[in-house]
């Protein structure tokens, strides 16, 4: 993404671009923001760096990895929502392309062309028709897409007659696609022949939001509830929902081994059923793929993100079984997408991992949707990095660097230099004399770098 000045300044309404979910839809708010007269000329300030098409995926900058999926081939897709792009790793070349999405949002439904056509918030992804065809759900879109791989055309799905809250889940199987409602809470099934149809006829009861479904031999649904901390079990034959894995609203984990149905869990949200039948799901914010034995019901650790190992720290997102038994993980907290190959206890970074470009022109640094901007006195421009997690500094050389963030989300305390807190979603943005304010949207605070200490510290 890019920064622009215009020759002939104008007044913009006060915007910021997170979280995604709150973007305005097109149509809705959008007039406001524009200006009355076209400026006469616009100015890239900051920004435009290569995406990575083209080039080997692991020096690829990417934006929120969601959804993943690799085909028969070995071939990669992944959502990539912060720049609303579905993009592709090649298997024997490692090289990276988009395959849907331009970059813009778009919301109404129609069909197009894969390359002009624009997604929303694109997350889950589900492969099927002999890997012919790729399902999106997109979060805020609230609607399921269809991409024909060969053709290259998008198609959107509809939905249930009362439309998607938020789909954020999917499934395909051999009879239908499975899309997870977390805001209804409610699986839907989609085929050509009956249309949309919901598994709960009632509406389920998950007050944590379910995330992720997987589907038993026996047509049992494995449920992650990600804000309710649980692995949930629906019985498909008396329609009870039984819990796995977790204690509802209690964030924890257990010792090793323990019973899976008395151990505390702490956001899980990838989901799948290995060959075995074990579930194996991303406990997310313990750092770690667990898997409960579907023989005795165990849980155990199988992959887990240990600091000082070796290997930068990851947090599981999404997870996918290829067919050679390797299992992929979407990152969210590096944005990357990594591979355990059988056997193999550290992971291998398979897409993101790339440089952002500070200390060199702005113009060639990478932007992972820029919000708010702020000057200073000296004409220093400041630019909230979103989806990189950091504040970025553009002087007047049109040198670029981070003045804060280390481009992981989270928050690690203050009282630090400021280029080595995290932040969750940096938004607004202010700088009086030498204070840099700064509106760290998911850590719920605001925060205050002494541009002379360079130290970070709390203000509200």
């Amino acid at each position: 993404m890019t920064v622009t000045k215009l020759a002939r300044p104008f007044a913009l309404a006060a915007a910021i671009a997170l979280p995604v979910l709150l973007l305005p839809r097109p149509g809705h708010g959008a007039e406001e923001s524009r200006p009355a007269v076209a400026p006469d000329r616009v100015t890239v300030v900051a920004g435009g760096g290569d995406i990575g098409d083209g080039h080997k995926a692991t020096d690829a900058v990417l934006a929120g990895v969601s959804g993943i999926v690799v085909d028969h081939r070995g071939n990669l897709y992944f959502s990539e929502i912060g720049r609303n792009r579905i993009r592709r790793v090649d298997a024997a070349t490692g090289v990276i392309t988009t395959v849907a999405g331009t970059g813009g949002v778009d919301v109404a439904p129609h069909a197009g062309q894969a390359g002009s056509f624009d997604l929303f918030t694109p997350g889950a992804l589900a492969l099927g028709d002999q890997d012919r065809t790729l399902y999106v759900a997109e979060v805020a879109g609230h609607r399921v897409l269809q991409v024909d791989l060969a053709a290259g055309k998008v198609e959107d799905l509809g939905g249930p007659p009362s439309g998607f809250g938020q789909p954020v889940g999917l499934l395909r199987t051999a009879d239908a696609l499975l899309v997870v409602d977390t805001l209804e809470s409610q699986v839907w099934t989609y085929s050509k022949g009956k249309g949309w149809q919901p598994v709960f006829q009632q509406g389920g009861d998950f007050p944590g939001g379910i995330r992720n479904v997987a589907r038993t031999a026996k047509g049992d649904l494995i449920l992650s509830e990600f804000f309710g901390h649980r692995i949930l079990r629906w019985d498909h034959a008396s329609g009870e929902v039984q819990v796995v894995a977790g204690k509802l609203g209690e964030p924890g984990r257990s010792p090793e081994k323990a019973p899976a149905e008395a151990s505390l869990l702490r956001t899980p949200d990838g989901l799948l059923l290995d060959p075995a039948g074990n579930i194996l799901f991303s406990d997310m914010n313990n750092h770690r793929i667990a898997r409960i034995d579907g023989k005795t019901g165990a849980l155990s650790t199988v992959y887990e993100s240990v600091p000082g190992d070796g290997i930068p720290t990851w947090r599981p997102g999404a997870l996918f079984r290829d067919g050679h038994g390797a299992l992929w993980v979407g990152d969210v907290y590096g944005n990357r997408v990594l591979r355990f190959k059988p056997g193999q206890r550290k992971p291998q970074v398979m897409a993101g991992g790339g440089a952002v470009g500070d200390g060199g022109l702005a113009t060639r640094a990478v932007l992972s949707h820029p919000g708010c901007l702020a000057l200073d006195g000296k004409g220093n421009l400041f630019i909230a990095d979103a989806f990189a997690h950091r504040v970025r500094r553009v002087d007047a050389s049109g040198r670029i660097e981070t003045v804060a963030g280390i481009g992981l989300p989270g928050y690690n305390g203050d009282g630090i230099p400021a280029v080595r807190a995290q932040l969750n979603y940096p938004g607004g943005l202010l700088v009086v004399g030498d204070s840099l304010f700064i509106g760290d949207y998911y850590s719920n605070r605001v925060r205050r770098v002494d541009l002379a200490t360079v130290e970070i510290r709390p203000l509200a």
